[in-house]
């Protein structure tokens, strides 16, 4: 090895080094009846007491339930080298929380996961409400998770609690499983609707191996309004529509299962029901809808 070379690894690790120092110490910062800390590392929910206080060399599950007061730890926690590591990111709250909710709100934290890559990554939740109780959910906004998804290249579940937007199509070579939800219907917390210009770049995106999918987009009663100018219609559900993309059976061309909850254009449910690539697959079709 050259001078050079020898002089870059040496600060590379020197960096590596001052990263993790600096995740150890936010992680200390949380309370330690609600840290876990291992290859599985758990924050917000209660957790027996432990001797252990000093990070792995390998982190393979990261579980943070601290809402949007968990940012300067998820900060940290991208900065790490454990982004390489990490198969299971789990971002949201639960039920044990002693916080006062007005809008639930992750779409900061989300901007600062979309900076990292995590090439490891199989399982990716957002925004959920972690129930440790008999007790319901409480949902948000998540913002543009373009961006992370495109970063996490081998992802095989994504559950998405909450609106968002997805501005462009884009491709997951792995994803199996996808489970959207945007209100629990007995607490009404929600973050507003999903528009139909981000559900077509989800109907667009290429998951070549996605096989059960859960599009629950139904809102009791919408807390935000996505976009300027939507008038309420006297229905709890906007009218969604699919794609041409989609109903060929491009994008979604091994789907098994579909649950779908929501708005939907008269005669839309009928046209998905006699595509050739359901047809094909023998796709099983459920449906809890209002159409128009």
């Amino acid at each position: 090895m050259t001078f050079r070379g020898w002089l870059n690894t040496f600060h590379s690790g020197l960096l590596k080094n001052r990263q993790i120092d600096y995740f150890q110490n936010m992680v200390l910062e949380v309370p330690e009846s609600i840290r876990q800390i291992g290859e599985v590392c758990n924050f917000g929910i209660s957790s027996r007491t432990s001797e252990n206080t000093k990070l792995p060399k390998i982190i393979k599950e990261f579980n943070c339930y601290l809402g949007s007061e968990g940012q300067s730890l998820i900060e940290a926690f991208v900065k790490s080298p454990y982004t390489a590591t990490v198969e299971k990111l789990s971002i949201g709250d639960s039920s044990d929380s002693t916080r006062r909710y007005g809008m639930i709100d992750y779409r900061k934290i989300v901007e600062i996961l979309s900076n990292a890559e995590y090439p490891n990554l199989k399982t990716l939740e957002l925004g959920v409400w972690e129930l440790l109780c008999n007790a319901h959910c409480l949902y948000g906004r998540l913002g543009d998770i373009t961006v992370i998804l495109e970063n996490m290249p081998n992802l095989e579940e994504l559950n998405l609690y909450g609106s968002f937007e997805l501005n462009y199509p884009i491709k997951l070579k792995n994803l199996q499983q996808l489970h959207i939800i945007l209100d629990d219907d007995m607490t009404g917390i929600n973050g507003g609707y999903i528009t139909q210009e981000t559900l077509d770049n989800l109907l667009n995106s290429y998951f070549p191996v996605l096989n059960i999918v859960s599009l629950n987009l139904e809102i009791e009663e919408p807390q935000i309004y996505p976009f300027e100018g939507y008038k309420d219609t006297h229905s709890n559900n906007m009218d969604y529509s699919f794609t041409d993309l989609f109903l060929s059976g491009q994008t979604w061309p091994n789907l098994q299962n579909l649950f779908l909850s929501g708005g939907y254009l008269e005669g839309e449910i009928d046209k998905l029901k006699l595509c050739p690539f359901v047809k094909r697959n023998d796709t099983e079709i459920k449906v809890n809808h209002y159409s128009r």
